[in-house]
């Protein structure tokens, strides 16, 4: 079994998580937990997977999605 140590109390907010329904459409979560609780809610109504994204971040410490083509 792994085992995984908290080193850090501040939120970590570096991903956002897209979650797939089977019909195509997405919505996107900043808060894995919040996503996780309503996972376990509606669990079984067409939820197909979640993709993990890695939020990029700028130099004026703004984040955006890392997505797409400037």
């Amino acid at each position: 079994m792994d085992v995984f140590t908290v080193t850090s109390t501040k939120p970590y907010d570096q991903c956002y998580y897209e979650l797939h329904m089977s019909n195509g459409s997405k919505t996107v979560w900043d808060d894995y937990e919040e996503l996780r609780n309503h996972w376990m809610t509606v669990r079984g109504s067409g939820m197909s997977h979640v993709v993990v994204q890695k939020k990029a971040t700028s130099r004026t410490g703004t984040t955006k999605p890392s997505v797409g083509f400037a």
